[in-house]
């Protein structure tokens, strides 16, 4: 079969078996490259893909193969239900984190509800998750980011 021929449905098969990766990351890969939600995928997953959508998707696929991140695939993460912008120079923001914050919201919590300025300190801020998610949940917080790595204090600009 011809590649401009192939389904999403066709690709994403012939796909998990020549590289062994799992269908979910192939389709989060898939959304990256068509823009498709799952349901569209699967409402639209026999339609004909254009050539250059398959190429896209083969060269992520080919890239996550290899052991690079999803997240730096995408260029983003999802963090406490935010899309955080990433890269090679920054860590990708983990779920482990996401507790953390919660628990640093909660010891917060108090001083804040007092009115009482609280200041907090981000060192090697990396993609700045931590310090905008705390000073976008408790808008009282004074938060600070710092970073050594010029590229990482970008990221967290952007972000």
């Amino acid at each position: 079969m011809p590649p401009t021929s192939l389904s999403l449905n066709a690709l994403l098969r012939l796909t998990a078996g020549e590289t062994g990766l799992p269908m979910s990351e192939l389709r989060i890969l898939a959304e990256a490259v068509t823009g498709w939600t799952r349901a569209r995928q699967v409402s639209l997953g026999e339609d004909p893909l254009a050539a250059d959508t398959i190429t896209a998707f083969k060269h992520l696929a080919t890239r996550r193969q290899q052991g690079e991140p999803v997240a730096y695939l995408l260029g983003y993460k999802e963090f406490y239900s935010r899309p955080f912008k990433v890269s090679p120079s920054v860590l990708i923001p983990r779920p482990e984190t996401e507790e953390l914050v919660t628990q640093a919201l909660a010891f917060l919590h108090e001083p804040s509800q007092r009115n009482l300025v609280t200041r907090v300190l981000d060192i090697g801020c990396g993609s700045g998750a931590i310090a905008i998610t705390l000073a976008l949940e408790n808008p009282i917080l004074e938060v600070t980011a710092t970073d050594i790595c010029p590229d990482a204090l970008a990221m967290a600009q952007a972000n």
